[in-house]
Protein backbone atom coordinates (compact mmCIF):
# COMPACT_ATOMS: atom_id res chain seq x y z
CA UNK A 1 0.00 0.00 0.00
CA UNK A 2 2.84 2.40 0.85
CA UNK A 3 4.40 1.82 -2.57
CA UNK A 4 1.28 2.70 -4.55
CA UNK A 5 0.49 5.64 -2.26
CA UNK A 6 3.94 7.07 -2.92
CA UNK A 7 3.48 6.75 -6.68
CA UNK A 8 -0.01 8.28 -6.57
CA UNK A 9 1.07 11.08 -4.23
CA UNK A 10 3.93 12.08 -6.53
CA UNK A 11 1.70 11.94 -9.59
CA UNK A 12 -0.96 13.93 -7.73
CA UNK A 13 1.56 16.62 -6.82
CA UNK A 14 2.92 16.76 -10.37
CA UNK A 15 -0.57 16.84 -11.89
CA UNK A 16 -1.67 19.50 -9.43
CA UNK A 17 1.38 21.58 -10.25
CA UNK A 18 0.81 21.14 -13.98
CA UNK A 19 -2.87 22.04 -13.60
CA UNK A 20 -2.42 25.03 -11.29
CA UNK A 21 0.39 26.43 -13.42
CA UNK A 22 -2.01 26.65 -16.35
CA UNK A 23 -4.68 28.22 -14.12
CA UNK A 24 -2.20 30.85 -12.95
CA UNK A 25 -0.99 31.48 -16.51
CA UNK A 26 -4.59 31.88 -17.73
CA UNK A 27 -5.22 34.50 -15.05
CA UNK A 28 -2.03 36.57 -15.32
CA UNK A 29 -1.08 36.40 -19.02
CA UNK A 30 -2.71 38.26 -21.92
CA UNK A 31 -4.74 35.96 -24.18
CA UNK A 32 -2.10 35.90 -26.95
CA UNK A 33 0.66 35.00 -24.48
CA UNK A 34 -1.53 32.37 -22.86
CA UNK A 35 -2.19 30.86 -26.30
CA UNK A 36 1.59 30.58 -26.84
CA UNK A 37 2.02 29.16 -23.33
CA UNK A 38 -0.75 26.66 -24.14
CA UNK A 39 1.12 25.58 -27.27
CA UNK A 40 4.33 25.21 -25.24
CA UNK A 41 2.53 23.09 -22.67
CA UNK A 42 1.01 20.97 -25.43
CA UNK A 43 4.58 20.43 -26.64
CA UNK A 44 5.56 19.43 -23.10
CA UNK A 45 2.73 16.89 -23.12
CA UNK A 46 3.97 15.50 -26.45
CA UNK A 47 7.48 15.30 -24.99
CA UNK A 48 6.07 13.50 -21.94
CA UNK A 49 4.38 10.99 -24.25
CA UNK A 50 7.59 10.34 -26.17
CA UNK A 51 9.53 10.15 -22.91
CA UNK A 52 7.00 7.68 -21.50
CA UNK A 53 7.31 5.49 -24.59
CA UNK A 54 11.05 5.71 -25.21
CA UNK A 55 12.43 6.20 -21.70
CA UNK A 56 9.99 5.79 -18.79
CA UNK A 57 8.52 2.48 -19.94
CA UNK A 58 12.00 1.21 -20.82
CA UNK A 59 13.33 2.09 -17.37
CA UNK A 60 10.33 0.45 -15.68
CA UNK A 61 10.51 -2.70 -17.82
CA UNK A 62 14.28 -3.22 -18.06
CA UNK A 63 15.64 -1.26 -15.08
CA UNK A 64 17.13 -2.99 -12.04
CA UNK A 65 16.07 -2.05 -8.54
CA UNK A 66 18.91 -1.10 -6.20
CA UNK A 67 21.45 -0.69 -9.01
CA UNK A 68 22.77 2.36 -10.85
CA UNK A 69 22.04 2.82 -14.57
CA UNK A 70 25.15 4.00 -16.41
CA UNK A 71 24.93 7.56 -17.71
CA UNK A 72 25.87 6.44 -21.23
CA UNK A 73 22.97 4.01 -21.32
CA UNK A 74 20.53 6.63 -20.02
CA UNK A 75 21.70 9.16 -22.61
CA UNK A 76 21.07 6.62 -25.39
CA UNK A 77 17.53 6.10 -24.11
CA UNK A 78 16.93 9.87 -23.95
CA UNK A 79 18.06 10.61 -27.52
CA UNK A 80 14.55 10.50 -29.08
CA UNK A 81 12.90 12.86 -26.58
CA UNK A 82 15.91 15.20 -26.66
CA UNK A 83 15.76 15.32 -30.47
CA UNK A 84 12.05 16.16 -30.31
CA UNK A 85 12.76 18.95 -27.81
CA UNK A 86 15.23 20.43 -30.31
CA UNK A 87 12.64 20.20 -33.10
CA UNK A 88 10.05 21.92 -30.88
CA UNK A 89 12.49 24.70 -30.06
CA UNK A 90 13.27 25.27 -33.75
CA UNK A 91 9.55 25.33 -34.59
CA UNK A 92 8.79 27.98 -31.98
CA UNK A 93 11.91 29.95 -32.94
CA UNK A 94 10.57 30.20 -36.50
CA UNK A 95 6.93 30.83 -35.59
CA UNK A 96 7.13 33.18 -32.58
CA UNK A 97 9.91 35.68 -33.25
CA UNK A 98 10.59 36.07 -29.50
CA UNK A 99 14.37 35.69 -28.91
CA UNK A 100 14.35 35.46 -25.09
CA UNK A 101 11.51 32.92 -25.08
CA UNK A 102 13.39 30.78 -27.61
CA UNK A 103 16.61 30.92 -25.54
CA UNK A 104 14.69 29.71 -22.47
CA UNK A 105 12.95 26.85 -24.28
CA UNK A 106 15.77 24.24 -24.24
CA UNK A 107 16.20 24.69 -20.48
CA UNK A 108 12.42 24.62 -20.01
CA UNK A 109 12.04 21.35 -21.92
CA UNK A 110 15.11 19.70 -20.35
CA UNK A 111 13.87 20.44 -16.82
CA UNK A 112 10.81 18.31 -17.55
CA UNK A 113 12.87 15.54 -19.19
CA UNK A 114 15.21 15.33 -16.18
CA UNK A 115 12.29 15.22 -13.77
CA UNK A 116 10.43 12.50 -15.72
CA UNK A 117 13.56 10.33 -15.90
CA UNK A 118 14.14 10.72 -12.18
CA UNK A 119 10.52 9.77 -11.51
CA UNK A 120 10.87 6.49 -13.46
CA UNK A 121 13.95 5.49 -11.47
CA UNK A 122 12.24 6.53 -8.23
CA UNK A 123 9.18 4.38 -9.01
CA UNK A 124 11.45 1.44 -9.80
CA UNK A 125 13.24 1.86 -6.46
CA UNK A 126 10.12 2.77 -4.43
CA UNK A 127 11.49 6.23 -3.51
CA UNK A 128 8.85 8.55 -4.94
CA UNK A 129 7.93 10.55 -1.83
CA UNK A 130 10.98 12.82 -2.17
CA UNK A 131 9.73 13.86 -5.61
CA UNK A 132 6.80 15.69 -4.01
CA UNK A 133 9.11 18.66 -3.46
CA UNK A 134 9.69 19.97 -7.05
CA UNK A 135 6.00 20.28 -8.11
CA UNK A 136 4.94 21.66 -4.71
CA UNK A 137 7.75 24.21 -4.92
CA UNK A 138 6.61 25.12 -8.44
CA UNK A 139 3.05 25.82 -7.26
CA UNK A 140 4.22 27.80 -4.22
CA UNK A 141 6.51 30.05 -6.27
CA UNK A 142 4.11 30.60 -9.17
CA UNK A 143 1.22 31.37 -6.81
CA UNK A 144 2.99 34.60 -5.85
CA UNK A 145 2.29 35.85 -9.39
CA UNK A 146 -1.42 36.03 -8.57
CA UNK A 147 -0.70 39.02 -6.33
CA UNK A 148 0.43 41.02 -9.37
CA UNK A 149 -1.76 42.42 -12.11
CA UNK A 150 0.23 40.64 -14.81
CA UNK A 151 3.32 38.53 -15.42
CA UNK A 152 5.48 37.69 -18.41
CA UNK A 153 5.61 34.38 -20.24
CA UNK A 154 9.41 34.36 -19.94
CA UNK A 155 9.24 34.76 -16.15
CA UNK A 156 6.82 31.82 -15.81
CA UNK A 157 9.06 29.61 -17.99
CA UNK A 158 12.13 30.52 -15.92
CA UNK A 159 10.41 29.77 -12.61
CA UNK A 160 9.13 26.40 -13.84
CA UNK A 161 12.61 25.47 -15.09
CA UNK A 162 14.25 26.31 -11.76
CA UNK A 163 11.58 24.73 -9.55
CA UNK A 164 11.54 21.41 -11.44
CA UNK A 165 15.07 21.09 -12.75
CA UNK A 166 17.26 22.12 -9.81
CA UNK A 167 15.67 19.83 -7.14
CA UNK A 168 15.57 16.97 -9.66
CA UNK A 169 19.32 17.22 -10.20
CA UNK A 170 19.83 17.18 -6.43
CA UNK A 171 17.70 14.06 -5.89
CA UNK A 172 19.36 12.32 -8.84
CA UNK A 173 22.43 11.66 -6.70
CA UNK A 174 20.33 9.64 -4.22
CA UNK A 175 19.36 7.19 -6.97
CA UNK A 176 22.83 6.90 -8.52
CA UNK A 177 24.31 4.44 -6.03
CA UNK A 178 24.72 0.70 -6.43
CA UNK A 179 26.26 -1.68 -8.94
CA UNK A 180 26.31 -0.06 -12.42
CA UNK A 181 24.42 -1.69 -15.29
CA UNK A 182 23.41 -0.92 -18.88
CA UNK A 183 20.22 -1.42 -20.90
CA UNK A 184 21.17 -2.54 -24.41
CA UNK A 185 19.43 -0.88 -27.36
CA UNK A 186 18.43 -4.22 -28.88
CA UNK A 187 16.26 -4.85 -25.81
CA UNK A 188 14.07 -1.80 -26.25
CA UNK A 189 14.34 -0.09 -29.64
CA UNK A 190 11.58 -2.01 -31.47
CA UNK A 191 9.17 -1.69 -28.56
CA UNK A 192 10.03 1.99 -28.28
CA UNK A 193 9.17 2.75 -31.92
CA UNK A 194 5.78 1.03 -31.76
CA UNK A 195 4.98 2.53 -28.37
CA UNK A 196 5.90 6.05 -29.50
CA UNK A 197 3.91 5.84 -32.73
CA UNK A 198 0.79 4.79 -30.82
CA UNK A 199 1.04 7.60 -28.31
CA UNK A 200 1.80 10.27 -30.92
CA UNK A 201 -1.44 9.27 -32.65
CA UNK A 202 -3.36 9.71 -29.38
CA UNK A 203 -1.69 13.07 -28.75
CA UNK A 204 -2.66 14.19 -32.26
CA UNK A 205 -6.33 13.55 -31.48
CA UNK A 206 -6.24 15.34 -28.11
CA UNK A 207 -3.58 17.79 -26.92
CA UNK A 208 -2.17 18.24 -30.42
CA UNK A 209 -5.35 20.07 -31.41
CA UNK A 210 -4.14 23.06 -29.37
CA UNK A 211 -1.17 23.51 -31.72
CA UNK A 212 -3.34 22.77 -34.79
CA UNK A 213 -5.78 25.54 -33.84
CA UNK A 214 -2.99 28.00 -33.05
CA UNK A 215 -1.29 27.27 -36.40
CA UNK A 216 -4.66 27.81 -38.10
CA UNK A 217 -4.86 31.31 -36.63
CA UNK A 218 -7.60 30.45 -34.13
CA UNK A 219 -5.93 31.89 -31.01
CA UNK A 220 -9.10 31.87 -28.91
CA UNK A 221 -9.95 28.32 -29.98
CA UNK A 222 -6.45 27.17 -29.06
CA UNK A 223 -6.70 28.71 -25.59
CA UNK A 224 -10.18 27.30 -24.98
CA UNK A 225 -9.15 23.81 -26.14
CA UNK A 226 -6.14 23.97 -23.80
CA UNK A 227 -8.54 24.68 -20.93
CA UNK A 228 -10.69 21.68 -21.89
CA UNK A 229 -7.71 19.34 -22.00
CA UNK A 230 -6.36 20.77 -18.75
CA UNK A 231 -9.60 19.85 -17.02
CA UNK A 232 -9.21 16.28 -18.30
CA UNK A 233 -5.58 15.94 -17.18
CA UNK A 234 -6.10 15.00 -13.49
CA UNK A 235 -7.94 11.79 -14.40
CA UNK A 236 -5.52 11.07 -17.25
CA UNK A 237 -2.44 11.45 -15.05
CA UNK A 238 -4.01 9.35 -12.30
CA UNK A 239 -4.35 6.53 -14.85
CA UNK A 240 -0.72 6.98 -15.90
CA UNK A 241 0.41 6.74 -12.27
CA UNK A 242 -1.56 3.51 -11.79
CA UNK A 243 -0.05 2.06 -14.96
CA UNK A 244 3.48 2.99 -13.89
CA UNK A 245 2.92 1.28 -10.56
CA UNK A 246 1.37 -1.91 -11.96
CA UNK A 247 3.47 -2.41 -15.11
CA UNK A 248 6.64 -3.99 -13.60
CA UNK A 249 4.55 -6.41 -11.52
CA UNK A 250 2.30 -7.35 -14.44
CA UNK A 251 5.30 -8.20 -16.62
CA UNK A 252 6.62 -10.50 -13.90
CA UNK A 253 3.23 -12.13 -13.22
CA UNK A 254 2.57 -12.74 -16.91
CA UNK A 255 5.60 -15.01 -16.98
CA UNK A 256 4.84 -16.79 -13.71
CA UNK A 257 1.17 -16.99 -12.69
CA UNK A 258 -1.69 -16.36 -15.12
CA UNK A 259 -4.43 -16.31 -12.47
CA UNK A 260 -2.68 -13.67 -10.36
CA UNK A 261 -1.91 -11.76 -13.55
CA UNK A 262 -5.58 -11.51 -14.52
CA UNK A 263 -6.52 -10.43 -10.99
CA UNK A 264 -4.01 -7.58 -11.14
CA UNK A 265 -5.21 -6.58 -14.61
CA UNK A 266 -8.79 -6.43 -13.31
CA UNK A 267 -7.69 -4.35 -10.33
CA UNK A 268 -5.84 -1.90 -12.60
CA UNK A 269 -8.86 -1.52 -14.90
CA UNK A 270 -11.32 -1.16 -12.01
CA UNK A 271 -9.30 1.53 -10.23
CA UNK A 272 -8.47 3.49 -13.37
CA UNK A 273 -11.86 3.41 -15.07
CA UNK A 274 -13.87 3.74 -11.85
CA UNK A 275 -11.97 6.82 -10.70
CA UNK A 276 -12.20 8.42 -14.15
CA UNK A 277 -15.96 7.76 -14.27
CA UNK A 278 -16.38 9.55 -10.94
CA UNK A 279 -14.28 12.46 -12.21
CA UNK A 280 -16.31 12.64 -15.42
CA UNK A 281 -19.47 12.78 -13.31
CA UNK A 282 -18.08 15.79 -11.44
CA UNK A 283 -17.36 17.56 -14.74
CA UNK A 284 -20.91 16.88 -15.87
CA UNK A 285 -22.41 18.22 -12.64
CA UNK A 286 -20.17 21.30 -12.66
CA UNK A 287 -20.99 22.14 -16.27
CA UNK A 288 -20.16 25.66 -17.44
CA UNK A 289 -19.36 26.90 -13.93
CA UNK A 290 -16.07 24.99 -13.62
CA UNK A 291 -14.01 26.76 -16.36
CA UNK A 292 -15.16 30.21 -15.21
CA UNK A 293 -14.48 29.43 -11.55
CA UNK A 294 -11.00 28.01 -12.15
CA UNK A 295 -9.67 29.94 -15.14
CA UNK A 296 -11.66 33.19 -14.94
CA UNK A 297 -14.69 34.71 -16.63
CA UNK A 298 -12.88 34.87 -19.98
CA UNK A 299 -13.46 31.10 -20.21
CA UNK A 300 -17.11 31.02 -19.18
CA UNK A 301 -19.71 29.42 -21.42
CA UNK A 302 -17.70 26.28 -22.16
CA UNK A 303 -19.99 23.27 -22.12
CA UNK A 304 -18.36 20.27 -20.43
CA UNK A 305 -21.31 17.87 -20.34
CA UNK A 306 -20.46 16.25 -23.68
CA UNK A 307 -16.87 15.76 -22.51
CA UNK A 308 -17.77 13.77 -19.39
CA UNK A 309 -17.14 10.50 -21.26
CA UNK A 310 -13.61 11.55 -22.27
CA UNK A 311 -11.85 10.71 -18.95
CA UNK A 312 -13.46 7.25 -19.01
CA UNK A 313 -12.38 6.56 -22.59
CA UNK A 314 -8.83 7.70 -21.86
CA UNK A 315 -8.75 5.46 -18.76
CA UNK A 316 -9.87 2.49 -20.87
CA UNK A 317 -7.07 3.24 -23.33
CA UNK A 318 -4.45 3.63 -20.59
CA UNK A 319 -5.45 0.45 -18.72
CA UNK A 320 -5.78 -1.56 -21.94
CA UNK A 321 -2.43 -0.49 -23.36
CA UNK A 322 -0.72 -1.36 -20.06
CA UNK A 323 -2.26 -4.84 -20.10
CA UNK A 324 -1.32 -5.42 -23.75
CA UNK A 325 2.17 -4.06 -23.15
CA UNK A 326 2.74 -6.38 -20.19
CA UNK A 327 1.79 -9.38 -22.33
CA UNK A 328 4.11 -8.40 -25.20
CA UNK A 329 1.30 -7.28 -27.54
CA UNK A 330 2.11 -3.59 -27.80
CA UNK A 331 1.59 -3.58 -31.59
CA UNK A 332 -2.14 -4.08 -30.99
CA UNK A 333 -2.19 -0.71 -29.24
CA UNK A 334 -0.84 0.98 -32.37
CA UNK A 335 -3.52 -0.72 -34.50
CA UNK A 336 -6.24 0.54 -32.12
CA UNK A 337 -4.83 4.07 -32.26
CA UNK A 338 -4.82 4.03 -36.06
CA UNK A 339 -8.48 2.93 -36.10
CA UNK A 340 -9.31 5.90 -33.88
CA UNK A 341 -7.21 8.24 -36.02
CA UNK A 342 -9.13 7.17 -39.13
CA UNK A 343 -12.43 8.13 -37.50
CA UNK A 344 -10.94 11.37 -36.21
CA UNK A 345 -9.62 12.37 -39.65
CA UNK A 346 -12.87 11.50 -41.44
CA UNK A 347 -14.86 13.62 -38.99
CA UNK A 348 -12.53 16.60 -39.46
CA UNK A 349 -12.59 16.34 -43.25
CA UNK A 350 -16.37 15.91 -43.44
CA UNK A 351 -16.86 18.99 -41.27
CA UNK A 352 -14.27 21.14 -43.08
CA UNK A 353 -11.82 21.06 -40.15
CA UNK A 354 -14.33 22.51 -37.69
CA UNK A 355 -16.11 20.76 -34.78
CA UNK A 356 -12.76 19.65 -33.39
CA UNK A 357 -14.30 18.50 -30.10
CA UNK A 358 -16.56 16.07 -31.96
CA UNK A 359 -13.61 14.72 -33.94
CA UNK A 360 -11.61 14.19 -30.75
CA UNK A 361 -14.46 12.35 -29.02
CA UNK A 362 -15.03 10.09 -32.02
CA UNK A 363 -11.33 9.25 -32.38
CA UNK A 364 -10.75 8.58 -28.68
CA UNK A 365 -13.92 6.50 -28.25
CA UNK A 366 -13.11 4.39 -31.33
CA UNK A 367 -9.62 3.79 -29.96
CA UNK A 368 -10.98 2.75 -26.56
CA UNK A 369 -13.49 0.34 -28.10
CA UNK A 370 -10.81 -1.26 -30.29
CA UNK A 371 -8.45 -1.70 -27.33
CA UNK A 372 -11.20 -3.37 -25.27
CA UNK A 373 -11.80 -5.75 -28.17
CA UNK A 374 -8.07 -6.51 -28.43
CA UNK A 375 -7.75 -7.21 -24.68
CA UNK A 376 -10.79 -9.51 -24.66
CA UNK A 377 -9.65 -11.43 -27.74
CA UNK A 378 -6.13 -11.96 -26.41
CA UNK A 379 -7.50 -13.11 -23.04
CA UNK A 380 -9.83 -15.60 -24.74
CA UNK A 381 -7.09 -16.90 -27.03
CA UNK A 382 -4.70 -17.28 -24.10
CA UNK A 383 -7.30 -19.24 -22.14
CA UNK A 384 -8.02 -21.40 -25.18
CA UNK A 385 -4.33 -22.23 -25.68
CA UNK A 386 -3.95 -22.99 -21.97
CA UNK A 387 -6.90 -25.39 -22.13
CA UNK A 388 -5.48 -27.06 -25.22
CA UNK A 389 -2.12 -27.57 -23.54
CA UNK A 390 -3.71 -29.17 -20.46
CA UNK A 391 -5.71 -31.59 -22.60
Amino acid sequence: MKKILGTLAEQGAYTGGFFLTQVIAARVLPLDDFALFSALYSSVILLSIIHACTAADILLMFGRRGQSLETRSLMNILYPVTALAIVATVYFAISTGRPLTVVLMPFFFMAFIIYWSLRSLAILNHKTFSLLIPPLLQVAVLSTLLYHASASLDLIMTLITLCLGVPALFFWRRLSSGVPYVIEARDWIGFSISNSAAQVVLWTMTHGMVIFLLASGDTAGSAFFRVVMTLILPAQYFGIALSNHYLPGLIKLHKENSRAYYRQCAKLAFLGIGTSAAYGGLLMLGGDRIPALIFGEAFSGMGLSQLAILPVSLAVIQSGRTILKSSGLNNYVLIAMLVGLAGFAMHLINNHYTLTTGAMLLGVNLTAATIVLAVLLTALLTRFHSTQERT
